[in-house]
């Protein structure tokens, strides 16, 4: 997320003065998910989960009795801000970069448009998701390789790809055949992640936006850095600040990168100025 950027021994987050304890959300990574064996018998889970399953295991299972910060990025920044809902008096600062709690047409479409991607590739459809008893190499890539294009698409900004020459963006163009470099760069990707996990995924996140966490925005007590990207399709800006400013301890950032979304990775270090006083009085700094 942060590493070698803002986080390590004498950085904004400063390791020497704090434990970082780096958290996988349900469904990805090192967390439980369903390519662990239960495939498409997963339970169904949403951000609130994940978010109860992180608490627990840092009050219970680490004996963690206070957050002083949570930082994230994206479905990240959503999931900091529903520790922050659900707990208010657990989290004492969030910083949410690129964060969108509230439904809306814009990131609804876009999202709908991601799964039914996802949901084309033949294998999966052919299985009805139950592919576990094939080869590796025999699993689903397609699906993942066609949501992730367009991901890629709408995450970019639109004067950033106007500018891009064809050769340096096709790699990252889904084709059903391809040939040369097209899709390379998708093939790399789709080669490490299951279809299924990446379903439940995008499932959890439309159930997070359809319980509509949004309209509890002026429950959070904790001191909230909010960083949203000008011209994000991912994350609109002029949805996420009218969220943003129902919470009453909040600082608003909104910046321009030519990455749109993805420079939403940037927001500490482009504005670690601003946030060391916050994060010295902390103690994190």
């Amino acid at each position: 997320l942060y590493t070698n950027i803002a986080i390590g021994t004498n950085r904004l987050i400063n390791t020497k003065k704090s434990y970082v304890i780096f958290l996988d959300q349900i469904g990805l990574w090192g967390a439980s998910r369903p390519s662990d064996g239960l495939g498409l018998k997963f339970p169904k889970y949403s951000i609130e989960d994940i978010a109860q399953a992180n608490y627990r295991l840092l009050r219970d299972k680490l004996n963690v009795a206070e957050v002083k910060l949570a930082v994230g990025v994206s479905s990240g920044a959503n999931l900091a801000l529903i520790w922050s809902l659900l707990h208010p008096d657990y989290v004492k600062t969030v910083i949410a970069s690129s964060s969108n709690l509230s439904a809306n047409s814009l990131s609804g479409w876009t999202m709908f448009l991601a799964m039914a991607a996802f949901k084309s590739d033949p294998i999966w459809r052919k299985t009805k998701g139950n592919y576990y008893h094939l080869p590796k190499e025999k699993h689903p890539i397609q699906g993942i390789k066609f949501g992730f294009s367009f991901f890629r698409y709408i995450l970019m900004k639109r004067e950033t790809l106007l500018k891009m020459p064809w050769r340096d963006i096709e790699s990252s163009i889904f084709f059903w055949k391809p040939t040369g470099i097209q899709s390379s760069a998708l093939t790399m990707s789709a080669k490490k992640l299951d279809l299924n996990d990446v379903i439940c995924k995008m499932d959890s996140i439309l159930r997070g936006i359809q319980y509509k966490p949004a309209s509890n925005m002026h429950k959070i007590k904790a001191k909230t850095v909010f960083f949203q990207i000008k011209g994000d399709m991912w994350t609109p800006p002029e949805v996420a600040v009218k969220d943003a400013k129902k919470v009453k301890n909040s600082i608003i950032i909104t910046f321009s990168h030519k990455n749109s979304h993805i420079g939403a990775f940037r927001a500490l270090n482009k504005y670690k100025k601003k946030l060391i006083p916050i994060f010295k009085k902390l103690g994190i700094h």
